[in-house]
């Protein structure tokens, strides 16, 4: 078993899987880097729209080998790691439009794999930010301004109580609550 696969939990507890290096050179009219969810989501979106494509799909390791897996394969609707960083990236438009996307992106995902059955450990699970400090707890009240400013109306803010019935945890202060995020379930 590869290192990855040994310390990764959401790896772990996956059956074997056979893996073949690319040896050689191969053709293809269309290359992926990565079979995570976005890799292999696109290679049968395009086979879909045009199946006589020749797409190839590589991967380090086995499908998941990278970030859907190392990561518990968590799936955010931002293409930064905030929607305030994306205003400052791509300026005002572009971050409303890209918020925008991230949202349908997500909700075309989550369809695609109900509609085919496809059993992925995919969880559209949201995500919550929990501040520990006043200053994050700030942070989180901006955060929301800022995706209403984009015109994500999905995101709240938590206060206290309401992180704390969620997460069971003294130490948060409040946060955000963005439902919009994703994760894998570890596999049964």
């Amino acid at each position: 078993m590869d290192p990855i696969e040994r310390d990764c939990f959401w790896l772990a507890g996956l059956p074997p899987r056979e893996t073949r290096p690319l040896v050689g050179r191969t053709d293809s009219e269309i290359a992926i880097v990565g079979a995570g969810f976005t890799g292999l989501w696109t290679a049968i979106f395009l086979k879909q729209l045009e199946p006589g494509l020749d797409v190839a799909v590589v991967e380090q390791g086995a499908a998941a080998y990278g970030a859907s897996g190392r990561n518990a394969g968590m799936l955010s609707e931002t293409v930064d790691h905030s929607l305030g960083l994306a205003i400052q990236h791509f300026g005002l438009e572009e971050a409303r439009r890209l918020a925008a996307l991230g949202e349908t992106n997500l909700t075309e995902l989550t369809a695609f794999l109900a509609e085919r059955g496809i059993d992925c450990g995919y969880e559209p699970t949201g995500r919550l930010i929990a501040a520990l400090t006043p200053a994050q707890l700030e942070e989180s009240h901006r955060s929301v301004a800022v995706a209403r400013e984009l015109g994500v109306t999905t995101w709240r803010f938590l206060d206290r109580a309401t992180m704390q019935a969620e997460v069971h945890s003294p130490l948060y202060l409040g946060g955000v609550a963005a439902p919009g995020g994703a994760a894998s379930r570890a596999p049964a």
